[in-house]
């Protein structure tokens, strides 16, 4: 029982990985966003010159690597958490296997001590009054 809970609680962690990774994925997409609308401007308006779209695109190259970066977080998560999920599917398996084989000695002892009381039961106890008589 123990083995599940830590298997749980170690997937609810690499989620709670997930969903950061992804709240990160977010403000990088915004991030994007606002510099692609700021890009736009530089274009638009030339007379900032080349400088500003050079800036522009360094940012936007930043921003790509973050996005990659929060990618990789994501997978190596989702890989963790698929690992978890099968350690959890494994141990639910065995306890599976072990309550069948608990039902099947149940059985087993309940059949013998059935044959017990029908092995014993041609003994009949004498009571201090019939061995007096």
């Amino acid at each position: 029982m123990g083995l599940s809970t830590d298997l749980v609680n170690e997937g609810l962690t690499q989620s709670s990985r997930v969903v950061s990774a992804l709240s990160q994925i977010e403000v990088v997409v915004d991030s994007v966003s606002t510099t692609s609308n700021y890009i736009d401007g530089v274009i638009i308006d030339q007379s900032t010159g080349t400088e500003a779209v050079l800036k522009a695109t360094q940012e936007l190259t930043i921003v790509t690597h973050e996005i990659q970066s929060a990618s990789q977080e994501q997978s190596i998560s989702t890989t963790e958490i698929v690992k978890s999920v099968e350690r959890v599917q494994s141990a639910a398996e065995r306890n599976t296997k072990l309550s069948e084989q608990l039902s099947i000695a149940g059985r087993e002892m309940l059949l013998q001590s059935e044959q017990l009381e029908v092995a014993i039961g041609v003994f009949r106890l004498t009571s201090d009054k019939e061995l007096s008589a």
